[in-house]
């Protein structure tokens, strides 16, 4: 055969060659991937950059369609299936993760997937039928898959040179890409995600995760004296209303998805929390408190107000350190003599719970075992009786002479907000019913009117004049980024200013004190400072190490943010300061007087408050 003959049958091979990929799974697949990557982009992101998703998270697609080349070798198609269905389902979880909660879920989240069926309404109110056109190829394909005839392996389509390099080079860009991402993960956390790719951005986050540097190594360092100094803060020798408690009872009462801003208002003449203004007027009342919860929600917030330290940013709490023997309001009081109690109509193994408040000390435990299902709603009994199957509980401990402390999770204003009918009591205009805000203010109505039999409860029964009660709502309701126009608009109409972070993060702090008449407050404070508030007024000196401070006697104050606001975000007198775009959101509706030095101080020492308590706890003692 001649050389001419030769070098044209070769061209001809390598032609073929390169029209060959064409009829392989590899590329298919890599285009339904593409085809998704897209729209998911469109329902996450406002803009979408063909150079970043190119350049690196195609990269990591590919060497995982590389591995699948290897693993599956003769059934190839139903490996590039099984991606294709965990990818659409890991699509439709963040997508419907963010429109509730207005993030993007880090890998720690995607391992509470088991929880997700117990707030099945919840879920289902957020999914939209046209999510699921994510599965419609995998569904088409499985039906059609004998009639596919793509048998053409990868690796025979392109020079084995070529290949092994290629392949390494893959390797080491998915690689890479974790690795150098990991140290921007804390701040401008939705631009990197956006830069780097959701799958790029898991991979990052799990190194970031299992290989940061702290600043700090020694637990022992961290003292509430560094943590006052960090925080640029002092301690008063004696505070007022020190004491002003002693001796009594305390019921802390958590409301779901409560709120500050529909406390004081009226619609079509009607209080909407008439109890909760009611208390108002003869509590301190804390107007200007803030949120800091991270991904675990609302046990985030019973974590935060029973032990003054900060949740963790990347594991839920209540799972990763239940096996903890961690300092707490429990712990502190029943070794003065009280009896605890934590009270929750769900299931105590739902976020772990039951190992949970172990870890917290409590001594007794109400949950759905003890409630019941007379009468449920979503995942729980109903708030009216919650308060009212418990009362005979803290009246056997008062008639054994015996304080207690009793912590409450209401849970009945859990979104959707959807009140039974015959629960529905506030009349709200026609054009508020089946409307977000509409459905929102009927729940937090009826959380309330149940508040109210509580507080009857506690008068009936002498309890009353000797309680401290404490009030607070757990998190935010209505996400200021990911509400849709209508329902914003209608929002902005009924409060009468435009809907920021500090409105949606802004929840009530009531603390009423028998004897004392109390005042509207309007010092900055977090859900971390209610621990020091309440032992002030307990009498009781709080040693342990806790980040949080008296809200009656100590300012200015500093709330660091993590999860909902990038890590490195937070909440000063002045300000509140995101660190994923820098953007200052000023609280007296002004800039005057702001210091940029002043923002990147507060943001350094943010992040040392949050890196202390992180190592605080981690290196807490087992039970």
């Amino acid at each position: 055969m001649s050389s001419s003959t030769h070098s044209d049958n070769h061209a001809h091979t390598d032609t073929e060659s390169e029209y060959t990929i064409f009829k392989t799974y590899f590329f298919l697949f890599l285009i339904l991937f593409i085809i998704k990557r897209v729209a998911f982009n469109s329902l996450i992101f406002s803009e979408f950059s063909i150079r970043y998703f190119f350049g690196l998270e195609i990269v990591t697609v590919i060497s995982i369609f590389l591995f699948v080349e290897l693993l599956f070798k003769r059934k190839k198609l139903w490996g590039y299936l099984i991606f294709n269905l965990l990818s659409s389902f890991f699509f439709i979880f963040v997508i419907v993760y963010h429109n509730y909660y207005g993030t993007i879920p880090n890998y720690q989240v995607l391992l509470q997937f088991s929880e997700a069926g117990k707030l099945g309404e919840s879920i289902g109110a957020l999914l939209n039928p046209v999510y699921f056109l994510f599965m419609l190829d995998t569904v088409i394909l499985v039906l059609l898959h004998k009639r596919i005839d793509l048998k053409t392996d990868i690796f025979s389509t392109i020079k084995p040179k070529k290949l092994f390099f290629s392949f390494l080079l893959f390797c080491i860009f998915s690689i890479a890409v974790p690795i150098t991402h990991a140290s921007e993960i804390a701040k401008e956390r939705d631009k990197k995600i956006q830069g780097m790719g959701i799958i790029n951005y898991q991979l990052a986050s799990t190194y970031s995760q299992l290989f940061a540097e702290p600043v700090i190594t020694d637990a022992n360092q961290i003292t509430n004296k560094l943590i006052s100094e960090t925080k640029g803060i002092k301690e008063i020798p004696n505070p007022e209303l020190f004491g002003a408690a002693k001796d009594m009872n305390v019921i802390m009462v958590q409301l779901e998805a409560f709120q500050n801003f529909p406390i004081g208002r009226e619609i079509n003449g009607h209080e909407i929390t008439p109890v909760l203004n009611q208390l108002s007027g003869e509590s301190y009342y804390f107007t200007n408190f803030y949120q800091q919860i991270s991904q675990g929600n609302t046990v985030d917030a019973e974590f935060l107000a029973n032990t003054s330290l900060y949740p963790s940013g990347q594991f839920v709490t209540s799972k990763r350190y239940a096996e903890k023997e961690i300092p707490s309001l429990p712990r502190l009081l029943h070794g003065i003599g009280y009896e605890t109690a934590t009270l929750h109509t769900n299931d105590k193994e739902f976020y772990n719970r039951g190992e949970f408040y172990k870890a917290l000390g409590f001594d007794r435990v109400y949950d759905k075992e003890f409630f019941g299902e007379d009468r449920t709603l979503l995942f729980g009994e109903i708030d009216e009786l919650l308060y009212r199957d418990s009362i005979n509980e803290l009246v056997k401990l008062s008639e054994n002479h015996t304080r207690f402390y009793a912590h409450y999770i209401g849970m009945s204003s859990h979104h959707p907000f959807k009140i039974p009918r015959d629960l529905q009591t506030l009349n709200l205009p026609n054009s508020y019913k089946g409307t977000l805000l509409g459905n929102y203010l009927q729940s937090i109505h009826y959380a309330d009117s149940a508040l109210g039999i509580l507080v009857e409860e506690l008068k009936k029964n002498n309890l009353w004049d000797n309680t401290l009660l404490v009030i607070y709502g757990d998190h935010f309701a209505i996400h200021s980024d990911t509400v849709q126009k209508k329902d914003r608009t209608m929002l902005e109409d009924f409060i009468g200013d435009t809907y920021t972070k500090q409105t949606m993060m802004n929840t009530p702090l009531l603390i009423r004190v028998p004897g004392v008449k109390g005042e509207k407050r309007d010092n900055l404070g977090g859900q971390v400072d209610i621990l020091p508030t309440i032992t002030n007024l307990l009498g009781v000196n709080l040693n342990s190490v806790h980040f949080g401070q008296d809200l009656l006697n100590v300012q200015p104050n500093l709330l660091p943010q993590r999860f909902y606001m990038e890590t490195g975000s937070y909440i000063n007198d002045q300000v509140i300061y995101s660190s994923s775009d820098s953007k200052i959101l000023s609280l007296n509706g002004t800039s005057d007087g702001i210091e940029k030095s002043k923002i990147e101080e507060d943001f350094n020492k943010t992040l040392r408050l949050l890196e202390y308590s992180d190592l605080y706890l981690k290196n807490l003692p087992n039970r």
